[in-house]
């Protein structure tokens, strides 16, 4: 299967996403099965970047997900700490993405874990910077039911990944 700039790539029951090395493409891709609705209430995961991550970390609302019709762009919700770098729409919370766009924040550096905390019936997004402890909360839209995790990389010839180190139910 080859990867499409701008197009969700569903995985089933993936613990780590990595970048093809032989095309230059924007890859996307939700992880693995879990959707977090008001049945699980609160969900984290903990991610962990390889040192030469080069992307970003986002929170979809699945409920509007539809693959033929939606592009990755217009199913995530405005961050409105990111600004420029085109369509930087979006929880975005990552490295920089290159010189041509350094206006996207520099949450974490490569190989730096996140927490990535979700509460529906709080309708709230947490994203913490596990090493230094920096935190951004994010309102989640009134309409929003069922969310999930997004990892962009840019694909260039780097060895470039994600991994989950831990997920689970969110307990305060």
């Amino acid at each position: 299967m080859k990867e499409r700039s701008s197009f969700l790539q569903i995985t089933n029951d993936q613990k780590m996403m990595k970048s093809a090395k032989t095309e230059d493409w924007t890859y996307h891709q939700v992880f693995g099965t879990v959707v977090v609705d008001e049945s699980i209430g609160k969900y984290y995961w903990q991610l962990c970047t390889s040192e030469s991550f080069y992307g970003r970390l986002a929170i979809i609302d699945y409920g509007n997900f539809n693959r033929s019709e939606y592009s990755f762009e217009d199913t995530l919700f405005e961050h409105t700490h990111v600004v420029g770098c085109g369509s930087a729409n979006g929880w975005y919370v990552g490295t920089q993405f290159g010189n041509e766009c350094s206006a996207l924040s520099k949450f974490f550096k490569s190989g730096e874990d996140v927490k990535i905390q979700v509460s529906i019936s709080d309708r709230k997004v947490l994203f913490e910077n596990v090493i230094s402890h920096q935190t951004v909360e994010i309102s989640l839209p009134t309409f929003t039911r069922k969310v999930k995790l997004v990892v962009e990389t840019i694909v260039r010839s780097c060895d470039c990944y994600v991994t989950i180190v831990e997920s689970g139910p969110w307990v305060d």
